[in-house]
């Protein structure tokens, strides 16, 4: 579930963290069909497996396959394509080579041109996990998870190339499924995974993908260069993460939600200011006709008059 790096010699390395084997069934157990709950618990129906293929999933897989496949078509022997060279994500781009734009996003729907396995291990992660993602988030919201992961990764990849000198192309959806996965367990953290010959929770699966992309971090801060693209992996971590408000979900509010939060305050304390101050210079105003006549009113006034009729009139 990686987005490829290509090295100087123009040639992809891969590595994949995921289960060491395909079960032949799907991976989740889903332990009910309840709404979620900030323990990861989704009701008392009998266990079910994944729901089937959503329509924006299904859409996604396709452009996937269709991408590598007309790649594959397209490209000569020992190399990755026109169609990768097209679309990967070049730091050339922070030096001004402006034919690789498309890569800023494009790079997230092309997979090795070498190899099969990039592009299964990816789609099959996305088969596992996307769905329940997209009934949580449908539609729009789906499509702009998938379009934030996506420029997040991109940014985390070129902001990399400035203190890696010398990083290769990236491409790969890996950045998104690993927000997916995210998703899912923040939503879910204690839903089963039976992986062939273990059982582990959803959110145990997740800190695992998250602490091996850690590590080969470590490694690239010690100058060892791997295939692996860490930086998207852990920007879609982190996307997917806060999300679905995973910190939220257990009780945890992060720095910027209590400043949000004392913001709201802040903002609603104003405006019952305002409204007491408003009604109070009514009060005056009704006060003033009362004793004087309406001709006594000033411009100021008459204005103030007509937007409290017309606003009560809206409501």
């Amino acid at each position: 579930m990686v987005a490829a790096r290509a090295f100087p010699s123009n040639r992809f390395a891969f590595i994949f963290a995921v289960p060491r084997a395909f079960p032949r069934k799907p991976a989740v157990l889903l332990a009910g069909a309840g709404p979620p709950g900030k323990d990861g618990s989704a009701g008392c129906q009998p266990d079910r497996f994944v729901p089937r293929l959503t329509p924006l999933v299904r859409n996604l897989l396709l452009a996937w396959a269709g991408v590598w496949l007309l790649n594959f078509l397209l490209r000569g022997a020992g190399s990755q394509g026109p169609l990768n060279n097209f679309l990967d994500l070049d730091p050339a781009l922070l030096g001004g080579d402006w034919r690789q734009l498309p890569g800023l996003i494009g790079y997230t729907f092309a997979h090795d041109g070498l190899s099969l396995w990039h592009l299964l291990f990816n789609a099959y992660l996305l088969a596992v996990f996307g769905p329940e993602v997209e009934i949580l988030y449908p539609r729009f919201q789906f499509g702009k998870l998938f379009l934030v992961t996506t420029l997040v990764g991109a940014a985390a990849h070129l902001l990399l190339s400035l203190m890696v000198p010398g990083l290769a192309p990236a491409i790969g959806g890996s950045g998104f499924v690993t927000a997916v996965i995210a998703v899912n367990a923040a939503v879910y953290p204690n839903r089963i995974l039976n992986l062939i010959f273990i059982r582990l929770r959803m959110i145990t699966f997740f800190l695992i993908l998250v602490g091996l992309d850690l590590l080969v971090c470590i490694s690239t801060a010690k100058g060892e260069m791997s295939g692996k693209a860490f930086e998207i992996h852990l920007a879609g971590a982190l996307v997917g993460w806060f999300w679905a408000d995973g910190f939220g979900r257990m009780g945890i509010q992060t720095p910027w939600q209590a400043w949000g939060q004392r913001r709201r305050q802040n903002k609603n304390q104003r405006q019952q200011q305002q409204s007491r101050d408003e009604e109070a210079e009514l009060d005056r105003i009704l006060a003033k006709i009362s004793r004087e006549g309406l001709p006594s009113l000033t411009p100021k006034e008459r204005r103030f008059l007509d937007r409290r009729s017309k606003q009560k009139r809206s409501s």
